[in-house]
């Protein structure tokens, strides 16, 4: 598993060797120039792979889940026609809406866990 200062180092060096964008990882991943300047020997491990680096860059934001999450209990409170009985004490509220959701999304992981246990998949300690 790569650290993120070393996957920020890397395309840094990158960027100082006039590469503009992280799609010649690949090929430099195994230069020894470059590993030298990250510290390495060039005999040692190579750099991480052009998917780590675009990976990388590309990782969301800390409050993009946050608020993909919301979106989806707004999402989720609006597409009924009418609000289920089970919502109907109180209205379908966003923290309701969140409850419901969640226990369902735990029990479908729960039924996967035991359905992977049932046929050797995983083991639980």
């Amino acid at each position: 598993m790569r650290s993120f200062d070393e996957i920020g180092r890397f395309r840094m060096l990158m960027n100082a060797a006039d590469y503009e964008d992280g799609y010649d990882a690949d090929a430099l991943r195994t230069d020894p120039l470059i590993k030298l300047a990250m510290d390495r020997l060039p005999d040692q491990d190579d750099l991480c792979l052009q998917s780590t680096v675009s990976r990388t860059e590309n990782l969301p934001a800390r409050h993009a889940p946050v608020r993909m999450g919301r979106a989806m209990v707004d999402h989720y409170c609006q597409s009924f026609l009418q609000v289920p009985a089970s919502q109907r004490a109180g209205g379908c509220s966003r923290r309701k809406a969140a409850i419901s959701i969640a226990r369902r999304m735990f029990q479908r992981a729960t039924d996967c866990d035991r359905s992977l246990a049932a046929h050797g998949y995983i083991h639980f300690q």
